[in-house]
């Protein structure tokens, strides 16, 4: 009955109209404005840019220059550096003006990145210095890891082995807690190209203990004085003053009776057996 109702022809045929033109993909598009183009194989970086991003285009992707919301000039910048490098310092300095203008400390610590790694020599190494600290102040742990490794690898490349060290194992540490696998290991082979002998991704913390160190610092949080703990473990007291001296330096800690505290917050939560849970009921 309600289907013969005036009008009702009428105010079916938009939705109609649309669900007809889904058969045939890029109908609907064309009608809105939208050029819709078949790719054939993948375009090249200066490709894709020249298309979506040039103006004349009619891409709605050239309105977006929101560095708070994507940061892609500087990805787009990176992939364009073999291709077209003053292009891609282009992109990088325009989206470092755009968040600085807008006071985003994260994406200007992005785009710093970027303008360093392509700039080169000592200058780009200022340039990953100054990422570092900017993504250091905004709190963004893994854009910090980033910058910290990039740094370390420039200065290893430049020779300066020693001081790439210790942006290195930071951002090695930075990576592992943030559970960027890729980064840490890349953080690893820089480590080890520089001479160094990483053994843990963590520096810090309960995880940044060796077996022989955690032994140790367990001994003393029970109330055991050095001599006792040197006696047990058949080791000399220098041993485990030295022992001592790397769990205060990886646990932030200052003084034996922190210990306890410190190993206990730092300890996982103990898993409750399945047998001893308790087993709840829905009610219907």
């Amino acid at each position: 009955m309600w289907a013969s109702a005036p009008g009702w022809r009428r105010s079916w045929a938009g939705p109609r109209r649309y669900w007809a033109t889904r058969r045939r993909p890029g109908t609907y598009a064309r009608r809105c404005g939208f050029p819709v183009t078949r790719p054939r194989g993948r375009p090249s970086p200066l490709t894709w840019r020249r298309r979506c991003c040039s103006p004349g285009s009619g891409r709605p992707a050239r309105h977006l220059v929101n560095p708070g919301a994507s940061c892609w000039r500087s990805a787009l910048a990176l992939a364009l550096a073999d291709e077209d490098p003053a292009e891609a310092r282009r992109l990088a300095s325009r989206e470092l003006e755009d968040a600085r203008r807008a006071g985003l400390l994260r994406p200007a610590a992005i785009a710093l990145r970027a303008r360093g790694m392509l700039e080169g020599g000592q200058r780009g190494q200022r340039t990953l210095r100054e990422a570092a600290e900017l993504a250091a102040a905004a709190g963004a742990r893994l854009e910090h890891a980033r910058a910290l490794v990039e740094l370390g690898a420039a200065l290893r490349r430049a020779n300066q082995r020693t001081a790439a060290r210790g942006p290195l194992r930071t951002g090695l540490d930075l990576a592992y807690r943030c559970g960027a696998t890729r980064l840490a290991q890349r953080a690893k082979t820089e480590l080890l190209a520089a001479g160094a002998r990483p053994r843990r991704g963590a520096l810090t913390g309960l995880e940044a203990l060796t077996a022989s160190e955690r032994r140790v610092a367990e001994l003393a949080a029970a109330g055991m004085s050095n001599p006792e703990i040197a006696q047990a473990l058949f080791v000399t007291l220098s041993t485990v003053e030295g022992h001592l001296r790397h769990v205060y330096r990886k646990l932030s800690i200052s003084s034996r009776g922190q210990l306890p505290d410190a190993l206990r917050s730092a300890a996982p939560p103990t898993a409750v057996p399945p047998r001893d849970r308790q087993k709840t009921t829905v009610p219907p």
